[in-house]
């Protein structure tokens, strides 16, 4: 066989395979990368979601203050309320942590409510960062 038709081959195949290992490589640092950016915002949501229900049970506390209710009926609503925020919120975060890919779920480093909203404080605080450096 001629060497340079072996040399043309080996470069080819070389190239083939430099192409296989490479695009494979990019395509998992960039599903990496959309699975973490997806992450912060489904917890960007959730803060938000959190806050529109604060804002609302405030509002319910007040109409029921307003409201011919005692200071006891009150003080059970407000128990049930905590009880089902607690359930909610953990609820959320199981089926957040459940349904994410097992391959990227290395990238949820949170397994309960207060550990998500730490990790949402830390991505305002980098994001706050690099706003106010331009």
């Amino acid at each position: 066989m001629d060497p340079e038709l072996i040399r043309a081959l080996s470069f080819f195949v070389a190239g083939a395979l430099a192409h296989a290992v490479l695009s494979r490589f990019f395509t998992q640092v960039w599903f990496m990368v959309f699975a973490k950016d997806m992450l912060h915002m489904f917890l960007k949501m959730l803060g938000a979601l959190s806050v529109e229900i604060a804002t609302a049970r405030a509002a319910k506390y007040q109409a029921l203050e307003e409201g011919d209710y005692t200071e006891q009926e009150i003080d059970a609503v407000k128990v049930i309320d905590k009880v089902t925020d607690a359930s909610w919120k953990m609820a959320l975060i199981n089926a957040l942590i459940n349904s994410f890919p097992k391959r990227y779920r290395h990238l949820v480093t949170f397994y309960d409510w207060d550990g998500a909203m730490k990790v949402l404080q830390d991505i305002y605080s980098r994001e706050r960062k690099r706003y106010e450096k331009k």
